[in-house]
């Protein structure tokens, strides 16, 4: 999971979720640039978030946003956009087929004039990236700043975070594209509670490496 840290120590974690399996997928993460990898496989994907305040959400999939909402405090999936469609990783070149729409219906032509069209918000809008696929851009922010003591504060700025979606064979060509800046594995903190295969315990904590190409090894 990825923390991502606010102010006043407050924090809000993101990740991808797998909803096959209804599972957060296994994957890496970088430096250099700062890119968190996902191996998914091409089907139904979520964005879980966690936060401790009311927070505004906007979901993008290769730049175009899917998804914008304001959601409470909480553990949250968010797998379908506003209209009920569900949030699909599909393979290179594959046109997804939209829902039929009912029948047209022709509007005669009234005196009143049109209303004008409502403008985007800034933070809706188009990020400055190259073409992507696969590539999840989750934007979060709280609704209010709340300090414990002093004047509620405006909505701070939006924290992003870039997920790419792989299915597995490139999920394994990024992991060795990027075998250089992979973010090492935090070491286990040793509480003498760990017992090796003949059954003593090891003199020295043992690291934890967690296998990006298979979910049972560690």
């Amino acid at each position: 999971m990825i923390r991502i840290e606010k102010s006043f120590e407050r924090e809000i974690v993101v990740d991808l979720m797998d909803m096959a399996k209804n599972q957060v997928p296994i994957g890496f993460d970088t430096h250099s640039p700062h890119m968190h990898y996902r191996r998914m496989p091409y089907g139904k994907f979520g964005v879980r978030i966690k936060t401790p305040e009311p927070t505004d959400v906007v979901i993008r999939l290769d730049n175009v946003v899917i998804e914008h909402r304001r959601i409470d405090p909480g553990d949250h999936t968010i797998s379908r956009t506003a209209d009920g469609k569900s949030f699909v990783f599909a393979a290179p070149g594959t046109r997804i087929t939209p829902a039929p729409a009912g029948e047209s219906k022709v509007e005669e032509p009234t005196a009143s004039p049109a209303a004008e069209p409502t403008p985007t918000p800034d933070f809706l809008a188009p990020l400055p990236l190259a073409p992507s696929h696969g590539l999840v851009i989750v934007s979060v922010r709280f609704v209010d700043v709340k300090p414990e003591y002093g004047p509620e504060l405006p909505p701070d700025d939006f924290s992003h975070v870039c997920l790419q979606m792989n299915e597995h064979r490139e999920h394994l060509r990024a992991m060795a594209a990027n075998l250089r800046t992979v973010v090492a594995s935090a070491r286990i903190p040793d509480t003498g509670d760990f017992i090796v295969a003949d059954g003593t315990k090891p003199a020295t904590p043992l690291p934890r490496r967690t296998c990006c190409c298979a979910p049972d090894r560690e």
